[in-house]
């Protein structure tokens, strides 16, 4: 019977260090580029070349613009998951806030703010696919309205 109880025993301890939050691994960092858009319907719309035509294509069938400007990108560290990115001042005095809220093989759950002063003006939570983007509609600024697109590897 002690045999068969030693076992038992050691089965069970093994079991609740595995289980035990302590030892569980802690979710992989996430990196972040964020490319900034000014969308607008100018009287003479030109191509950017810095939209990719597979981007240009989805804006325009989410968006009702005739323009897509790239007003540059940038790009975050490795961001662990609860922590803050923030990247400098967008244009219009707007600011984007991403928080990467969970990672799982397939999908990362983003938590993103886009504030005017301390003032949101955007906040949602996404989901986008390790590799993969999404498109967030952002503020008007004079010109058109704002718009990140953000990806998350």
């Amino acid at each position: 019977m002690r045999g068969r109880t030693g076992r038992w025993l050691t089965a069970l301890l093994a079991a609740a260090l595995l289980a035990s939050p302590a030892l569980a691994q802690a979710p992989r960092p996430v990196s972040f580029t964020a490319q900034v858009i000014e969308a607008s319907n100018p009287a003479q719309p030109q191509k950017d070349a810095a939209v990719p035509d597979s981007l240009l294509r989805e804006l325009q069938r989410t968006f009702q613009f005739k323009q897509y400007k790239s007003l540059g990108s940038k790009s975050s560290p490795p961001t662990a998951v609860g922590a803050l990115w923030s990247p400098d001042s967008l244009p219009g005095g707007v600011t984007l806030q991403v928080t990467p809220k969970s990672v799982d093989g397939s999908m990362i759950a983003v938590d993103v703010k886009l504030l005017r002063g301390s003032a949101p003006v955007v906040a949602t939570t996404v989901r986008v696919a390790p590799g993969g983007q999404v498109v967030v509609g952002g503020p008007t600024t004079g010109a058109g309205s704002l718009i990140v697109v953000l990806s998350a590897r």
